[in-house]
């Protein structure tokens, strides 16, 4: 099936275009928790780009390893870019592995090359040994997984698809799917060599979780960056930045003028005013070919949940969620 942006539907609606996120800022700032870990991580292989983080250390610093189900409960952020294992508390520590000690955690692509960095914090040597009991065997520099899962405790078993291959290094944690490449830890080439990749990561500032994701859209592949940034203590109102690269200034201000309009009077995919979701923001800025929007929420993981849906203000990932005047405001392009 086509895939199409709301830059078909959508009307322009002219917003003030204010300067962004620039080289000159980047050059002279400090880098981030995200930048950093882009800077040791690679593309899986597949077309488009998927990565998910979290900065582990700062979610245990101002959440204090609670878990709250209040707002803005920042906790939910705690294990995102090791999503893979990060629900399976017990069997975690059966195995040595505490991602709550860890500096950061980064996903790059999707199984079965997905691959994950859980970034110091690892007492590594238990990890070896205790993996070695439940199967795991040496494989030159790797650890592989058994092959019949079963044979194991279910818990542990669960892990033997995220964790089918598995290195350590002094106190790094990297496992991924049968067909990953954990070489791209640490090689020759990173993401931040990538200059869209580099620029929204400079976009999104220090956040406490991110994800950047490249998608086909219609006639377009924009790179979006969505994000929370990391607050001053785990009681502060979650701001949310969203950061997107387009092929051209021309898409970028588009699709400024179109989420400015969502997030005044849209709607979500769940029926949801967006403007309960998010304040509005005083404008959603343009430069060359990014355009981003920063904003206030409620709950920590909104902006997550709704890009999970399938819809971010401006942006709608496919025609099959276009409800039936969409449809047909947007004729044979579905």
């Amino acid at each position: 099936m086509r895939r199409l942006s709301t830059l078909v539907i959508i009307g322009v609606l002219t917003v003030p275009v204010l300067t962004g996120c620039t080289g000159e800022e980047s050059a002279a700032s400090t880098s981030t928790m995200l930048e950093r870990a882009l800077s040791r991580v690679a593309y899986a292989g597949e077309t488009n780009l998927s990565v998910v983080f979290d900065y582990s250390a700062a979610l245990a610093e101002f959440t204090g390893g609670e878990q709250v189900a209040e707002p803005p409960n920042y906790r939910e952020l705690a294990g995102m870019g090791a999503g893979s294992i990060a629900l399976m508390g017990e069997a975690n520590e059966q195995l040595g592995i505490d991602l709550s000690a860890a500096e950061f955690a980064v996903t790059v692509g999707a199984p079965p090359t997905q691959y994950t960095l859980v970034a110091g914090g690892q007492d590594t040597t238990t990890i070896e040994e205790r993996l070695g009991e439940w199967g795991w065997t040496a494989d030159g520099e790797l650890l592989t997984a058994p092959t019949d899962a079963a044979a194991t405790d279910p818990d542990i078993g669960r892990h033997v698809l995220a964790m089918n291959r598995v290195a350590v290094s002094e106190s790094d944690l990297v496992f991924g799917g049968g067909d990953a490449d954990l070489s791209l830890v640490d090689g020759s080439t990173v993401l931040m060599d990538d200059e869209r990749v580099a620029r929204v990561a400079d976009c999104l500032g220090e956040v406490a979780a991110a994800m950047i994701n490249t998608v086909e859209l219609w006639e377009t592949s924009p790179m979006v960056g969505i994000g929370v940034r990391v607050p001053a203590d785990g009681g502060e109102r979650p701001r949310v930045v969203v950061c997107t690269s387009w092929g051209s200034e021309a898409e970028a201000v588009a699709y400024a003028d179109r989420a400015h309009t969502e997030l005044a009077d849209g709607t979500s995919l769940s029926g949801r005013p967006y403007s309960e979701l998010f304040d509005l923001p005083e404008a959603v800025t343009s430069d060359g070919s990014l355009a981003s929007w920063e904003s206030g929420t409620d709950l920590a993981m909104t902006v997550f949940i709704v890009w999970s849906t399938g819809a971010l203000p401006g942006i709608i990932l496919g025609c099959e969620q276009f409800n039936p005047a969409q449809l047909e405001a947007v004729g044979d392009s579905c």
